[in-house]
């Protein structure tokens, strides 16, 4: 059965882990704490962002892991304030100084909110070509937003990252990602523990599988094959998710599972998905959501 070095191929002919940290709303210490526990315990991939404000504390430890450069993959994302042709090119720079790293990995546009997506996404193509990130992508766009970027004639994103878990699947997005062969990440995969015993099916695997919820969840979004990044400041709670590899859910079982109320929305910024492009092209909006 696959581990946490199990990677998703991207169009761009890159590759990335199919699993990894995700470090929303922890302050320094906590993330600091949260990516060594994670990367020693085998973790590959670490999700943050420059409004997260923790990039220098996932970047020290990066380095006092002592892990080679090729041995994780960073992702970080666009200041919303920054969007526009040097808006770009400095919330990278300002990122990359914090992260004390070269490149990175995966560079995402966080929403669509904050306006200028055009001319924003062109600038993303600069920075891949400078070889500042080795993959662009976007994150809380839906298929018509994309569309908008593939008609303009620009390139196509290699990601989008937008929340999904159980009972917000967003299909329409979904789909729309596997038509253009563009991976799908979901952020909020365990919905903040606002779910947790809402639904007897939960429980019901739980006891069946001995396995938690949490992990039925996780295990949930790595079969649909959508790249997860669950947070946890907890050292005990990172082992826990990251303990997927020794079970598997029923194809029954992911039906029943996908038999559930759907659109329960969790975070804010995912809000933009249900946005026309009409509403957003002429945006500008610095720092919106």
């Amino acid at each position: 059965m696959a581990s946490l070095t199990e990677r998703i191929a991207l169009h761009d002919g890159n590759t990335m882990p199919l699993f990894g940290l995700g470090c929303w709303a922890m302050d320094e210490e906590p993330t600091y704490n949260a990516v060594l526990t994670a990367l020693n315990k085998g973790y590959k991939l670490i999700d943050t962002a420059h409004c997260y404000k923790n990039e220098q504390s996932v970047g020290k430890a990066i380095k006092d892991s002592g892990l080679s450069r090729n041995d994780f993959f960073l992702v970080t994302k666009l200041d919303p304030h920054q969007h526009g042709a040097e808006g770009v090119k400095q919330s990278l720079k300002e990122s990359l100084d914090k992260l004390g790293l070269e490149y990175v990995d995966l560079f995402l546009i966080h929403t669509p909110m904050s306006g200028k997506v055009l001319e924003t996404w062109k600038a993303m193509m600069e920075i891949k070509k400078e070889g500042k990130a080795k993959s662009i992508g976007v994150s809380n766009f839906n298929g018509e937003h994309i569309q908008a970027l593939l008609d303009a004639g620009l390139e196509k994103p290699a990601v989008n990252q937008f929340e999904i878990h159980p009972t917000n699947r967003q299909n329409e997005t979904v789909d729309y990602c596997r038509s253009q062969n563009i991976a799908v990440m979901g952020y909020c995969p365990l919905a903040r523990a606002r779910l947790f015993g809402k639904y007897p099916v939960f429980g019901e695997l739980s006891a069946k599988l001995k396995k938690t919820e949490a992990q039925i969840f996780l295990r949930w979004a790595l079969q649909k094959r959508f790249i997860t990044i669950p947070k946890s400041a907890n050292a005990s709670r990172i082992q826990e998710n990251c303990d997927l590899y020794d079970f598997e859910i029923s194809q029954e079982d992911m039906t029943s599972i996908e038999q559930l109320v759907d659109g329960e929305q969790i975070s804010m910024a995912a809000g933009a998905l249900k946005h026309s492009w009409a509403e957003i092209k002429e945006r500008d909006v610095p720092g919106g959501w």
